[in-house]
């Protein structure tokens, strides 16, 4: 990612990111608000990743080789011929994934025809669901196809209540592809995923806005690091917009956020 100049102030951001600012800083609260919105919905990008690859690798593999220290998957015919729905148990304590981020509760996705041999639908829905404490309420639709088996289609409804209380309210429709699988399509922390598409809600402030990701330069992210690594997209408000640039590929926390032709270097953390 991107390095520009650390300094003058800090702003708290729900815990998912601390901004640095340069010489220049964001002059109205708008300003401020919609930079909350960018990293709102950049979270709620990253949780659907994280679902998606947790429930692609459970069903890619035969139960007896999972890891039951780690979670459970119970797996049952669906209400047609070759459905099956799989349900899995992370617990009380969760699981730890490769990107250091602690899964718990319970991920339900039932899908509609056996996989990986024709178009398959799989509908998500979650249990008790939270990510590093975060609570998880998502509907979330993949669409599954043999004929480009590294590419979902991916729609969501989300409702997310961070650790302090607020709420993230969005819905999307996101291609997520795998461009690079090391010779492993079943072990995504391996791999690296591009994500493009569009996205709206509420933000913690309230605020209705728009996501879109830019199609010549996708959100990329590796399946053992927690952030995205390269890739921008625009988020606007109020009749403003940002613009988020994660860098270069290289795989750090740091990323640029510009609004009205000022741009700040910000930290993202979980």
């Amino acid at each position: 990612m991107k390095r520009l100049c650390l300094m003058s102030f800090l702003v708290t951001i729900f815990g998912l990111v601390l901004i640095n600012s340069c010489s220049n800083e964001f002059s109205t609260s708008t300003e401020v608000d919609l930079s909350v919105t960018s990293f709102n919905e950049s979270k709620s990008i990253i949780i659907t990743e994280e679902i998606v690859s947790i429930i692609e690798y459970c069903s890619l593999l035969e139960v007896n080789e999972l890891d039951s220290t780690k979670f459970i998957v119970n797996i049952e015919e669906g209400d047609s011929l070759d459905s099956s729905v799989y349900t899995i148990i992370f617990g009380k304590n969760g699981f730890k994934n490769y990107r250091g981020n602690i899964l718990k509760g319970k991920l339900i996705a039932s899908y509609s025809n056996s996989k990986l041999v024709q178009e398959t639908t799989n509908n998500v829905t979650l249990d008790h669901f939270s990510i590093n404490d975060d609570s998880i309420k998502k509907n979330i639709t993949v669409l599954f196809s043999s004929i480009t088996p590294n590419s979902l289609i991916i729609t969501t409804k989300d409702t997310i209540i961070l650790k302090d209380g607020k709420t993230i309210i969005s819905k999307s429709k996101l291609t997520r592809k795998r461009i690079i699988n090391n010779n492993s399509f079943a072990i995504y922390w391996n791999d690296q995923f591009s994500i493009t598409g569009t996205s709206g809600g509420i933000n913690t402030e309230g605020k209705a806005y728009t996501n879109t990701i830019d199609q010549s330069n996708p959100l990329i992210i590796n399946g053992n690091f927690p952030f995205f690594v390269k890739g921008t997209q625009i988020i606007s408000s109020e009749d403003l917009s940002s613009i988020i640039d994660y860098g270069d590929g290289t795989k750090d926390s740091i990323a640029t956020v510009t609004i009205n032709g000022v741009t700040k270097e910000i930290t993202v953390k979980r």
